[in-house]
């Protein structure tokens, strides 16, 4: 193996090598599903990209035009990422849409998001590096349990925290593979530090009820293929009642709503698989479903489309430009298995 063969490589994606006027159409099939996305100017649409995997992260340096882009609750169901988003704006300013709030991000701001929960926002023209974080690998860094969406990071901090997000990216391709690692780890303990530092003690109150919600959430995916799972299970194991749970999941449709849709999506990725044999009985069966009429029909009521189909939707969604030869979907599926 060359000293080349060891350096980080990045993964690039660039509209430029796409039309004109299907540039903003090849960005948004790249981003569906993760996103909705809308061009201030289709025909002047441009977006390069480019992206490295530090192990338990993922680091993304992005120019782009104007856009606006929204993370919504249909997104969140359908194409689910227990991730936090730490975002450096480089230039042109960020309005932020959190929780009621609007926040304006401007260069030189970095800002965080919870993937796991709605958003919206628009962007001038400009740059940004993006850090994508698992949530578990950030709670465990952080001081105590906090609520972080839409909070700036602020003061000396959140200027050190900048410096290095400009340096790392800067600086990434010309890393050792076995670099990064310990970078990575050190990357999560500086975000940790910048967003703990700019909120307020009191935070740990508020935040008692999203990391239950967290919790519970995580203890459905472990049991997501037991049929005769309930909701009785759940409050025995976090020792709390039905009210309680209901209204913790009221903001997520409900408890049975999000295990159903939950258990429709691993139904999906697995469907996906091109390598799987399709007997829709066991796959049904595997995913807690008793019922192949139900499943299918339940399928088709979320995702517009049949069991049988979903190979024939995963090809007509392709994106039309390249990332150095590999289709933009290797950074989603990096996306997708990003881990502690």
């Amino acid at each position: 193996m060359t000293s080349s063969d060891n350096k980080l490589q990045a993964l690039r994606a660039t509209t430029r090598a796409v039309a004109a006027p299907d540039r903003f159409e090849a960005w948004r099939e790249s981003v569906q599903g993760l996103f909705d996305v809308e061009p201030v100017s289709p025909s002047e649409f441009l977006v390069d990209t480019a992206t490295w995997h530090f192990e338990e992260l993922l680091v993304i340096q992005a120019q782009h035009s104007a856009r606006r882009q929204n993370r919504t609750e249909r997104s969140i169901r359908t194409e689910p990422v227990d991730h936090y988003r730490v975002l450096l704006q480089h230039q042109g300013s960020l309005r932020l849409d959190e929780d009621g709030r609007r926040l304006l991000v401007e260069p030189g701001q970095v800002v965080i998001s919870d993937m796991a929960r709605p958003e919206v926002f628009d962007t001038d023209a400009g740059a940004s590096t993006i850090v994508i974080v698992p949530r578990d690998v950030l709670d465990r860094a952080s001081p105590r349990p906090l609520d972080l969406h839409g909070t700036v990071a602020k003061g000396p901090a959140g200027a050190l925290l900048a410096e290095h997000l400009v340096r790392l990216t800067r600086d990434a391709s010309l890393l050792d593979r076995r670099e990064a690692a310990p970078l990575a780890r050190a990357t999560v303990h500086m975000i940790a530090a910048a967003f703990s530092s700019a909120l307020a003690a009191d935070e740990t109150v508020l935040s008692s009820g999203a990391t239950l919600l967290r919790q519970a959430c995580r203890f459905i995916d472990e049991h997501l293929s037991e049929p005769d799972f309930s909701v009785q299970d759940l409050c025995v194991r976090f020792n709390v009642s039905r009210a309680t749970l209901y209204r913790l999941f009221e903001p997520l449709g409900g408890v049975s709503r999000y295990v159903l849709e939950r258990r429709l999506i691993n139904a999906h990725d697995h469907l996906s698989a091109a390598d799987r044999v399709r007997h829709l009985a066991r796959v049904a069966e595997a995913h807690g479903f008793r019922d192949t009429t139900h499943f299918s029909k339940s399928f088709r009521r979320m995702f517009g489309y049949s069991p049988s189909e979903v190979g024939l939707q995963t090809q007509a969604t392709v994106p039309v430009h390249a990332i150095d030869g590999e289709p933009p979907a290797v950074v989603r599926e990096w996306l997708r298995k990003l881990r502690a």
